[in-house]
């Protein structure tokens, strides 16, 4: 044995729910849609008066409302029978990191208010998202989950085997969570043998498993939500993905619905039992929008300047014409641009966020730099935008993303490539100094 590492950890409680968490667990658990969610969350809140504000961002609450907890959690127990006991069993002097003033915006966390019956019969919906949000906010109450985890690392011969346990000890607020399906989980496992380092050993056999590894799953309703909250992770590009991580993600917290059942309506979407698919009319638009449009990238980054002109920081008009300018040059020809755009304008724009460029003077020469500075520091030369040869004939547009194209030599040769690399890999094959109708094979 070389290594021998056992310990119990504590986990405490989960926070209350944001809407998004709420429509995350509430898809996993009861396979709601989101915005069915939304609709009964709406109704506990407008018709029962049972919860607080649901459309809220935020999992943390005021630190007032401590003082109300035992009104709370008794209405908790008179409305939700099944959770009577763990009302009685809740340690109300506990105090967890939930109650924070720091950490409350606008609104707070989603929780049972002190109304102890509802007006009128409960849905089994309505029962449901109750009942799930009284548990979190019992979770409050209850004490640390313990785990026990051990480590165990042989070595046999030349190479060494590494061996992980990892048990609940003690339960605690896990008690209170819905368990399903309980039948599918795996049969507990003996736990590891209390070695210490140097203990030898015995390999008296030995197995091994070939496995494939599987496509990631369809989408459902919860997964779904958890990616459009954490768009960051589907971003490459290490600046964008920063910035992604500082904001709400795709939508907000009230619009996520909306936006789902939209494209629902439209036919874009359609359900395969608890997955979601796209229908052939939803992948023939992304097949016919340019790629930096079918990527979440621009709508996280609209999103973020939106969130700026809330906080007073940037300016609306300037967004307005930014916005028009950038879509005049995803839908008008070259002939058109011409005859719409101004001079100097419509025709670079920014290889990180697609949002036009101006030119500027800096210590180098003059180069063009994105209207969104400093919240985006795309640059590009000017040269990007003249042919290679040299002929000041107007700029190629890209078929797929209309940046202008550049001549460009490879290890097979002269190429066209998009001058929006790496945002855009289109290329064309060089037909005697001018780009070819047809794609290049980059196979």
């Amino acid at each position: 044995v070389t290594v021998c590492v056992f310990r119990d950890r504590n986990e405490t409680p989960p926070l209350p729910f944001s809407l998004s968490a709420l429509q995350i667990e509430a898809g996993r658990l009861f396979r709601m849609g989101a915005k069915d969610v939304l609709d009964t969350a709406q109704n506990l809140y407008e018709r029962h008066q049972l919860i607080t504000y649901p459309r809220s961002d935020c999992r943390y609450l005021p630190e007032g409302h401590f003082d109300q907890r035992q009104s709370v959690v008794q209405a908790i127990g008179n409305v939700a029978g099944e959770l009577a006991t763990a009302c009685e069993a809740a340690d109300l002097n506990r105090r967890t990191e939930a109650w924070n003033d720091k950490k409350v915006d606008a609104h707070h966390a989603i929780i049972p208010t002190a109304r102890k019956a509802p007006n009128g019969r409960l849905s089994e919906a309505e029962r449901n998202i109750y009942e799930l949000i009284s548990r979190y906010y019992l979770m409050q109450f209850s004490a640390d989950a313990i785990h026990r985890e051990g480590k165990l690392t042989v070595g046999i011969g030349e190479h060494a085997f590494r061996a992980t346990e990892t048990a609940v000890l003690q339960p605690g607020w896990k008690t209170l969570e819905i368990r399903q399906r309980e039948s599918r989980q795996e049969a507990a496992k003996a736990p590891l043998p209390r070695l210490e380092k140097g203990d030898p050993i015995l390999c008296d056999s030995m197995d091994i498993a070939e496995r494939k590894t599987q496509p990631p799953q369809y989408f459902t309703d919860a997964t779904l939500l958890s990616a459009m909250t954490n768009i960051a992770r589907f971003v490459s590009d290490p600046e964008l993905r920063k910035t992604l991580r500082e904001t709400d993600g795709l939508g907000t917290e009230a619009t996520r619905a909306a936006i789902i059942d939209t494209l629902f309506r439209r036919d874009y979407l359609y359900r395969d039992k608890r997955h979601i698919r796209s229908t052939p009319k939803g992948k023939a638009l992304i097949d016919s929008l340019p790629e930096s449009v079918s990527k979440p990238d621009m709508t996280a980054i609209w999103e973020a300047t939106l969130e700026s002109i809330r906080r007073g920081e940037g300016n609306p008009k300037q967004f307005i014409a930014d916005l028009k300018e950038q879509i005049r040059g995803f839908i008008n020809t070259p002939e058109q641009e011409a005859k719409t755009a101004p001079p100097g304008e419509g025709q670079p724009h920014c290889p990180k966020c697609r949002a036009p460029m101006r030119q500027r003077e800096g210590k180098f020469g003059a180069f063009h730099a994105c209207t969104r500075f400093p919240d985006c520091k795309g640059t590009r030369p000017i040269e990007d935008q003249s042919p290679a040869d040299g002929t000041g004939e107007k700029p190629i547009p890209c078929p797929h993303c209309f940046s202008p194209l550049v001549r460009r030599q490879g290890k097979k040769g002269w190429f066209w490539g998009c001058s929006n690399f790496p945002g855009c890999r289109q290329t064309l094959d060089d037909d005697n100094g001018k780009p070819a109708i047809r794609l290049r094979n980059t196979t």
